[in-house]
């Protein structure tokens, strides 16, 4: 992995550093003399100038020094004057959301506990490393058993705290969900703050962004249930096994029914089997990316066959609910071979969309990449602290 993508995600994965950047007020720091009433910021030009008048200046004493004392004259020179350093510098004070609306508090929670909560997960690393090394070092039977005790409480703490949901809640505003509700403020707000928050961003974390929201629209509003008459849809509609009161809707046999059945679980497979292999793939390359542009390749890949396997899906929950039809109020089936051939091949179809794609992971790799980047998030508070400033 190259250097600047693992520094990019080491800001990822630590992103208290981020948030004392990103989170600081416009008008934090400065060199305006109002900035600084105390006098604590000193004039480096004078310090350098008291400085070298101490070292250069002759002596004012006539008599001789002995080598002893000139030693201890000149160490006394080389000493800086307290009087002259610079006093330290005053700490930033991070930008805090106003309380113009009621939602300004709730964002600035889940940030605060984002932070804590990174802070403790460094802290818990630490822990880690230190029980490792411990154990590593350890030479005594019982010295070994007391580090591996250690060293196992601290996986577990570890373990805990990053199963924790402090950074998907706050990831979560940068996903859209701000937009989400019924308050008209809110809307507005994050629409001017997601909007600043991509104009600021890297332009390829922001289009990964936009990829994983958009996959995730789509899915949220059933967007992805497959056409009738193509592979993936079970178009056998068991009730036509049956004359309706019409006398309009067709009417099948039981072995036509079979074999519609069997022809749709044999095309089914055939493009889920197709879809499977080509997300697996986009997953060992997302795993494996360097760069975002990577990620982003590889997720788009990841995504397609998601949509495709998730019409698959939809599809077999169809077939099952089709099935269940057929069944007498008792619960038994009118035509027993149909009805356990169309759960079978259902049953099929579902088991078959199963991929090793941890999903979880790449969300939580997007939403670190996302809360990491520090120009999208400093114009994305920005503009949120602009809105929740009372006027």
């Amino acid at each position: 992995m190259r250097a600047d993508s693992q520094a990019s995600m080491l800001r990822a994965r630590f992103i208290v550093a981020t948030l004392a950047v990103a989170l600081l007020a416009a008008a934090c720091g400065g060199d305006d003399p109002e900035d600084d009433p105390a006098g604590l910021k000193a004039d480096t030009s004078t310090v350098s100038e008291v400085a070298t008048e101490d070292i250069d200046s002759p002596s004012d004493s006539t008599e001789s020094a002995t080598p002893e004392q000139a030693d201890s004259d000149a160490e006394r020179a080389a000493e800086p004057d307290p009087a002259t350093q610079p006093g330290p510098e005053p700490e930033p004070v991070p930008v805090r959301l106003g309380g113009r609306f009621g939602w300004c508090s709730d964002v600035q929670e889940d940030f605060d506990e984002m932070a804590e909560h990174q802070a403790a997960v460094a802290a818990a690393e630490a822990d880690l490393q230190d029980a490792l090394e411990t154990l590593d070092a350890s030479t005594d039977e019982l010295d070994q058993v007391e580090a591996q005790r250690d060293r196992d409480a601290a996986a577990e703490q570890l373990d805990w705290l990053r199963g924790q949901g402090a950074v998907r809640r706050a990831a979560r505003w940068l996903f859209l969900s701000g937009l989400r509700g019924q308050d008209e403020a809110r809307r507005i707000a994050f629409d001017r703050a997601l909007t600043a928050y991509h104009e600021a961003a890297n332009p390829d974390v922001s289009a990964l962004v936009w990829a994983s929201v958009d996959l995730q629209a789509a899915q949220d509003h059933g967007a992805l249930r497959p056409l009738p008459g193509t592979a993936l849809s079970f178009d056998v509609y068991l009730p036509h096994l049956f004359p309706d009161t019409t006398g309009t809707e067709p009417v099948l046999t039981p072995e036509e029914a079979l074999a519609a059945i069997a022809d749709y679980e044999a095309q089914a497979l055939a493009v889920v089997d197709k879809a499977v292999e080509t997300q697996t793939d986009g997953w060992q390359a997302f795993q494996a990316a360097e760069t975002t542009r990577e990620m982003l390749a590889a997720l788009t890949v990841i995504a397609q066959a998601s949509i495709t396997l998730e019409q698959a899906q939809d599809a077999a929950s169809a077939g099952r609910t089709h099935a269940d039809s057929v069944l007498n109020p008792d619960g038994n089936p009118r035509h027993r071979d149909v009805y356990f051939a169309s759960r079978d091949a259902v049953a099929a179809v579902s088991e078959a969309t199963w991929t090793e794609v941890n999903f979880l992971d790449i969300e939580r790799r997007i939403e670190a990449l996302a809360l990491g980047e520090e120009a999208g998030l400093d114009a994305f508070w920005r503009s949120l602290a602009e809105s929740c400033q009372p006027n």
